[in-house]
């Protein structure tokens, strides 16, 4: 049982006995009842326990326990793990207040993993233990599953959005705080002892078709620490349906005077059997009498489905009727009808029109300085008083604090009502509040629109372009540019700020150095192509602001120029399954039968599986026929270099066979340079033409105790786009039957393709 489970319980316990034979009750001698027993002492882990924590901080929260009713003293003691409590391997302190509590903080030692604090109580043989999960700073949020899902509107997707955090190393950190965003609402939860997360709600699509998303941030002590990947965004789709009905979507039922356009122009809206508006239909609406007009009768539903016609105007008083139809399929409620009233004014609210207050800015979380006002008409255009008006913030649209004890708002003589102060929501950008009267669908309510400028407290942080490795003199991709962010203490992106960007260190050229933050507050380089010389290269993002303040003002981004690039293959030693059949995509294993499988009798030479050769292609075997396997790899972000005959390819692989007389023994590796686009490889692979060809062929020894290496080697010539490394094992001993298990144990293990810069 865990020491934060276990309630200790220590007294002595006087007998008592029950009445005497008279009913009389023992007395202490004095005539008086005796005193009741000294009450219990108990002792249990208060708070702290559980906690994790970077190796050598300091835990969160403070760590306590609780000896009630003991008095004295708690001894706080480092068992494992090294660390201080109390500033020292061993603190104490006293069990005080009327809780009798004491506590400590506690900083972790140097050791990962679990350690623990033992607690002993003065004059109590008891000990309490509290624990906590020590680990590497958190580097890197990575997706895990839940991404790119589809889904009917308003259904829970099938896979709940799941990351992992870990440390620079690779190893997961524990109980580390993830919050999952779902329309404004974060979702908290801590990682497992595997460093994954999972959403703790289900992931509900909303009912309008279209795309949502849920976004998962690493959480420092309320922060959101600028580690690689967070955030990280799930993106799924709610996938529209069929249309099947058509409904009324405003202007029935009105009144207005006689000649005049009724106040709500008609509108319906189609829709499919979730309720989601379709668009791009075609609607007529037609008139049931001779009297009147009609304008646009021709609509096209918009992205809400909503189709309306562009005015109806009355004639003399009496009933009016207009008719709303919609091409194509027949679906329910089409054609639906319209009904209207031509009627002298009656003085009552027709419509509710702004008068100020619109198009206001203001930063973030502060009061607008001018309230909303509305005026009330009836359909002769006259003002209406003492009608009540609500005005209704949109989501993240801030809110109308009241003062307490005042009555609804209400319109004046002159028809008009005002707000309370319009205090702006949190996210920068548009917001929107609704004004309306307590009268039903049929009045058009204005929206006050207002734009919300980010915090002035702004901080900058790196979003991509730091850490990366390339060949020297390579100009950088656009998404591994370095990208500097500008962002408010709510987190809002900030537009429209200058980012200056400089080279110093590596030599090499910075194009277009000054950038302004776009919408999501990001600015980075035109381009930026490395030093010839291998090592360091640096950049500094440095941005300034006029008012507020900005921390820090200059990041540095460093990228690796090198000679020789990392092995560019994906799956190099054959860890993930083969696909049989040609490839035309990057990065995929394909060609014959081949499988990746673990040795039997000799040892992998990386990793624990190598590629076994199978069977060649459907054809009949001669001395020359094959099993091949193939890989492409995309080189053209070096095609300066190249087409300057500045880079070189080495392509290598090991491989081993069963021995003896009867085994085919015959291998190669083989480079191929290729210009065009990948998808034409395979006919011009059939056709030999390719730009270049390099190729190594071996014998293998036939001793499954040792590994024979291919090494093949070519300048890529001027045009390459991609190179494909091809893998091969001869028929060149025993021709076996097209299709068939054709070789008795041949293998292939650690294959490679770098580039070299000459």
């Amino acid at each position: 049982m865990r020491a934060s489970q276990l309630l200790l319980l220590v007294g002595i316990l006087g007998g008592l006995g029950g009445c005497c034979g008279d009913g009389a009750c023992p007395t202490d001698g004095d005539g008086e009842p005796p005193p009741p027993p000294p009450p219990v002492a108990s002792f249990r882990v208060w708070g702290g326990d559980g906690q994790s924590s970077q190796a050598g901080t300091f835990l969160p929260d403070l760590i306590s326990v609780q000896g009630k009713n003991a008095g004295g003293s708690a001894t706080f003691t480092i068992q494992s793990g090294g660390g201080t409590v109390g500033g020292a391997t061993s603190y104490t302190e006293p069990l005080s207040g009327a809780d009798g509590v004491a506590d400590a903080a506690w900083q972790l030692g140097p050791a990962l993993g679990e350690q623990v604090v033992r607690v002993t109580f003065s004059g109590h043989p008891n000990f309490l233990e509290i624990r906590a999960v020590a680990h590497g700073p958190a580097a890197l949020i990575s997706p895990i599953r839940g991404q790119g899902q589809t889904g009917a509107p308003g259904t829970a997707v099938g896979i709940k959005p799941t990351v992992r955090i870990s440390d620079i190393d690779g190893r997961p950190i524990p109980r580390a705080r993830v919050d999952f965003v779902m329309d404004g609402v974060p979702w908290g939860t801590r990682t497992a002892e595997t460093g994954i997360a999972e959403m703790p709600t289900d992931w509900v699509l909303g009912t309008t078709a279209g795309t949502y998303q849920v976004t998962a941030y690493y959480t420092d002590r309320g922060t959101y620490p600028a580690i690689l990947g967070n955030p990280v965004v799930f993106i799924a789709a709610a996938v529209p349906v069929t249309p099947t009905q058509l409904t009324k979507a405003a202007g029935d039922n009105q009144t207005t005077v006689p000649g005049s356009p009724v106040a709500t122009r008609p509108a319906v809206r189609i829709l499919d059997q979730f309720g989601n508006g379709v668009p791009g239909l075609t609607v007529t609406f037609a008139r049931g009498e001779n009297a009147g007009g009609v304008t646009d009768s021709v609509a096209t539903t918009d992205a809400g489905g909503v189709a309306t016609v562009g005015s109806w105007t009355l004639g003399a008083e009496g009933e009016y009727h207009l008719t709303a139809t919609a091409a194509g399929a027949a679906m329910t409620g089409s054609p639906s009808t319209f009904t209207a009233t031509s009627r002298p004014p009656a003085g009552t609210p027709a419509s509710v029109v702004i008068v100020s207050g619109d198009n206001q800015t203001g930063e973030v979380l502060t009061d607008l300085p001018q309230r909303l006002r509305v005026r009330v008409l009836d359909a002769a255009g006259r003002p209406v008083s003492g009608v009540t008006v609500s005005f209704t913030p949109g989501t993240g649209s801030g809110s109308f604090p009241p003062p307490l004890g005042l009555p609804p708002i209400r319109t004046n003589a002159a028809g008009e009502a005002e707000s309370y102060p319009w205090t702006l929501g949190r996210a920068a950008g548009g917001q929107y509040v609704a004004a309306s009267i307590p009268l039903g669908p049929d009045i058009a309510y204005p929206s006050f629109n207002a734009t919300a400028t980010p915090g002035t407290v702004r901080r900058l942080v790196k979003v991509s372009g730091d850490g990366g490795t390339y060949l020297t003199g390579t100009s950088l991709p656009a998404p591994q540019l370095p990208r500097a962010q500008v962002l408010d203490q709510y987190d809002n992106p900030v537009p429209g700020l200058a980012v200056a960007f400089a080279l110093t260190a590596g030599g090499g050229s910075l194009a277009g150095p000054a950038a302004i933050t776009d919408p999501m507050g990001v600015a980075r380089p035109a381009g930026w192509v490395l030093g010839s010389v291998a090592g360091a290269n640096t950049v500094t993002a440095t941005a300034t602001v006029a008012t507020g303040s900005l921390t820090p003002g200059t990041l540095t981004f460093t990228n690796a120029g090198v000679l020789t690039t990392p092995n560019l293959l994906q799956n190099a030693s054959f860890e993930a399954p083969v696909t049989s059949g040609l490839i035309t995509q990057f990065g995929i294993w394909g060609g014959d039968a081949t499988q990746s499988v673990a040795p039997v009798g000799f040892a992998a030479q990386d990793g624990l599986r190598v590629l076994r050769f199978i069977a060649t292609a459907a054809v009949a075997s001669t001395p020359t026929t094959a099993s091949q396997l193939w890989q492409q790899v995309d080189v053209s972000q070096y095609r300066a270099l190249i087409d300057a005959g500045a880079v070189g390819i080495t392509g290598r692989a090991l491989f081993n066979r069963i021995g003896g007389e009867a085994s085919d023994s015959l291998f190669s590796v083989r480079i191929y340079a290729f210009s065009g686009h990948r998808v034409d490889f395979v006919n011009r692979y059939a056709a030999g033409a390719w730009l270049a060809r390099g190729l190594a062929d071996l014998k293998s020894d036939g001793n499954l105790l040792t590994w024979q290496e291919g090494v093949a080697t070519m300048t890529l010539p001027v045009g390459t786009e991609y190179v494909v490394i091809e893998l091969i094992a001869f028929e060149d001993v025993i021709n076996d039957g097209a299709g068939t298990a054709e070789f008795l144990g041949h293998y292939a293990d650690r294959a490679s393709l770098v580039l070299v810069r000459q």
